[in-house]
């Protein structure tokens, strides 16, 4: 996860869903500093933890294969990346966002 997380095509990462300075992935960090972040800035939830290292790994993926998709953005809130997802699955299956 360290080279996924590190890099991000010189983006920022933000872990968790508010943002502070404190929560920024903006340089290439240990393995055992990115899931320190990610358990401070993330819910009490575990799976809330395990979701936001997939998102991150995946979200470095897609810049690789569509870079022109992340033209302009410095910083990748994942926490928001993750609501979107409950809201569109929530959507889809008519449930609520709970």
């Amino acid at each position: 996860m360290v080279r996924y997380a590190g890099s991000s095509r010189q983006r920022q990462v933000a872990v968790g869903k508010s943002y502070s300075a404190e929560s920024l992935i903006s340089r290439p960090m240990s393995h055992f500093e990115i899931m320190e972040k990610i358990a401070v800035f993330c819910r009490e939830d575990i799976r809330d933890r395990a979701l936001t290292q997939e998102v991150i790994i995946y979200l470095d993926l897609l810049i690789k294969a569509e870079p022109k998709l992340f033209e302009g953005l410095l910083t990748l809130r994942v926490g928001y990346f993750i609501l979107l997802m409950i809201s569109e699955l929530a959507s889809e299956l008519h449930l609520t966002q709970d």
